[in-house]
């Protein structure tokens, strides 16, 4: 699969030859957001008290987890979800953090001086059995994820690879 640039906003889309589906026919998905701090040295307290936001979820590296007495977090975590429901648009859900975000550039610069980093997570999940799909990035949109720093993770998750024949 490849991304390109088309129309004249230049709108990023992902999609190869006859397997790429243009905005109106496009399947329904489900996208999910986050924008997240993780690795070893990040202090939840420390991003929650810069910031000024409360995180949707946060830990540091070796607290336990909720999920099972004995297991802790092999890694510090602290991001905040867009607060919209999975079935609303991938910009809505973009636009949103980034606009939470950009008046605290200043304050990112610094978290990048002692090697804290903004990840944007982007979750798709197709809820429809068609082999393509597609995600659009406005360039305005990337702009904005350049000013803040951060970097961009997009996962696909395909729930019909089981179908899909070998060489496809």
């Amino acid at each position: 699969m490849d991304w390109q640039l088309v129309g004249p906003s230049r709108t990023l889309i992902y999609g190869k030859g006859d397997k790429q589906v243009r905005p109106s026919k496009a399947s329904k998905m489900e996208v999910q957001v986050t924008v997240r701090f993780v690795g070893d040295h990040v202090d939840p307290q420390l991003l929650t008290s810069k910031l000024g936001i409360k995180p949707s979820k946060a830990h540091k590296k070796g607290e336990q987890t909720h999920k099972q007495s004995g297991s802790i977090y092999p890694t510090g975590y602290w991001g905040i979800d867009s607060p919209y429901a999975l079935d609303q648009p991938f910009k809505k859900h973009l636009e949103y953090l980034l606009d939470v975000l950009e008046p605290k550039i200043s304050i990112l610069l610094q978290l990048r001086e002692i090697g804290l980093y903004p990840n944007v997570f982007c979750g798709f999940s197709p809820l429809e059995k068609e082999l393509s799909t597609f995600i659009d990035l406005e360039s305005t949109i990337l702009e904005r994820l350049v000013r803040i720093g951060a970097s961009l993770d997009m996962h696909i998750y395909c729930w019909y690879a089981e179908e899909i024949e070998p060489g496809t």
